[in-house]
């Protein structure tokens, strides 16, 4: 399915992407608009460090370190990523095999919607406000806070269509390392 969370460690970025390099850890947390939605944690810090927890399962990176851990089993793998240019990505759209939607992730949707130029539309009787980017096929209408935190995306390919709710969108400024580091307690085996 194309709406699912992908990680991608990518080298090369569109010029004219909405590059973010968050200052501080930033912690979102997402679902699916299905009733039996799991909730996925995201964090992601500067280009090079980023983890998705998707209960039971946990991916870490702290580029070139890559762990990939389920954690019910308590068991992983590592493998060192060889690209000289590493950036960690966590894509709102995948398996679409555009340069263009791939530089819409988790922690820089309000950069990429102005990056191509969408403004913010507010929402009747709310402090609520709507970007909305068409292209390649694809409309993404993202939600924000009056503040410009992501509340919801809907996305439209064709006759699909899906949702992501966000639960949470904040800066930790005080994270633990621990959160790029090596899991612990974990059996890895080498790539």
């Amino acid at each position: 399915m194309w709406g699912v969370l992908a990680l991608t460690l990518f080298g090369t970025i569109e010029p004219a992407s909405a590059r973010c390099i968050p200052k501080y850890v930033l912690k979102i947390v997402v679902s699916m608009d299905t009733p039996d939605s799991a909730r996925k944690t995201i964090y992601r810090s500067g280009e090079r460090f980023g983890r998705i927890e998707d209960p039971p399962n946990v991916i870490v990176v702290n580029e070139p370190d890559v762990w990939s851990v389920d954690r019910a089993l308590r068991v992983g793998q590592h493998e060192r990523d060889r690209d000289h240019d590493l950036v960690f990505r966590a894509l709102i759209i995948d398996d679409f095999g555009s340069q263009h939607w791939n530089n819409f992730e988790y922690g820089c949707e309000v950069p990429f919607m102005k990056t191509v130029g969408s403004v913010a539309e507010p929402v009747a009787g709310s402090d609520e406000r709507v970007y909305e980017h068409s292209t390649e096929g694809v409309t993404a209408r993202l939600t924000v806070s009056k503040s410009d935190v992501p509340l919801r995306i809907d996305i439209r390919k064709g006759d699909e269509t899906y949702v992501v709710i966000y639960h949470a969108w904040e800066e930790l400024r005080d994270a633990p390392k621990a959160l790029f580091a090596q899991p612990n307690g974990v059996s890895f085996e080498a790539e």
